[in-house]
């Protein structure tokens, strides 16, 4: 995946993060996951796509159970990703 596509998804993560009215932890914990995944779009060898993918699966079933809000923007996110075509 190029620079230029990954910072769309995460600009996409990062929408779909804003539409919700999210707790100073909640914030933290997502701006945390997108600091450590933009890292990655700044490295020598960007994730894949489907790695990318997989990682957002990975947060939504860690955060099901104890912030299920945090899994729905991850949810609304990999759907809005889909419908664009990225």
């Amino acid at each position: 995946m190029n620079a230029n596509e990954g910072h769309r998804k995460l600009a996409e993560w990062r929408a779909s993060m804003d539409a919700h009215a999210l707790d100073p932890q909640q914030r933290q914990a997502m701006e945390e996951s997108m600091d450590a995944m933009a890292l990655q779009f700044r490295s020598n060898q960007p994730p894949s796509a489907e790695a990318f993918e997989s990682e957002l699966r990975r947060l939504e079933m860690m955060w099901a159970a104890d912030h299920p809000l945090l899994a729905t923007i991850i949810t609304e996110t990999l759907r809005r990703l889909s419908a664009m075509g990225i």
